[in-house]
């Protein structure tokens, strides 16, 4: 009998470790899918006051090295406009730009 309430209950501990996987796995994709959005859009170059699209891209790549992104700013000078793929942006676009412009950086970019 008592072997059978430690099955019981262990079966029950599978169950809710089962579910706490799938939860946090759902978790992570919609994190993920988030992550994604923000990836696959433009990163300016310097932000006033914050963190740059530099360390950004840092921090990005951390978490995922096959990240997508376009580093845009209105500093033609800026070295990471030149070299933005030793940055490890796979795109560069300078300010201002038209949105044909955006969406042919942002095509090549996903695409490639």
């Amino acid at each position: 009998m008592a072997q059978l309430k430690k099955s019981k209950r262990s079966a029950e501990m599978s169950h809710l470790k089962s579910h706490s996987i799938k939860a946090n796995i759902k978790r992570t994709e919609e994190k993920l899918q988030l992550m994604q959005f923000s990836i696959d859009h433009t990163s300016d170059a310097i932000f006033p006051g914050g963190m740059g699209g530099v360390e950004t891209i840092k921090k990005l790549k951390e978490i995922d090295p096959n990240v997508k992104a376009i580093v845009s700013s209105g500093y033609s000078n800026d070295p990471v406009m030149s070299n933005f793929k030793e940055y490890g942006f796979k795109g560069v676009i300078a300010k201002p730009y038209k949105p044909q412009e955006l969406r042919e950086i942002l095509q090549e970019v996903l695409e490639g």
